[in-house]
């Protein structure tokens, strides 16, 4: 049975400019406190390209969870889910 997922979605306000697509130059780098960092990139989250989106599980089968963790919805293998979500940034991936 499939784990179920309560949380919120990170803002998507981001500060662009006129370049096609210049919105897929960002990622979100997901860092956890054992130091695992995992990196998405907008393209790949947002509904307007991937449309795979992210989530900052707070609860997991109806559980709090003790400290947030970061989940890709569909990925596969989980090597991006950060447990014990500590820091969550926005980066330009170019420059």
């Amino acid at each position: 049975m499939a784990s179920r997922w309560s949380g919120f979605l990170p803002p998507e306000a981001l500060a662009t400019t006129d370049a096609k697509n210049d919105l897929l130059s960002f990622g979100v780098l997901a860092v956890g406190a054992d130091g695992y960092r995992a990196l998405v990139s907008y393209g790949e989250a947002s509904p307007d390209f991937g449309n795979r989106g992210l989530l900052v599980a707070l609860t997991e089968d109806g559980k709090p969870l003790a400290q947030p963790r970061l989940a890709v919805p569909g990925d596969v293998k989980g090597g991006r889910y950060v447990s014990d979500l500590v820091q969550l940034r926005v980066v330009r991936t170019s420059d």
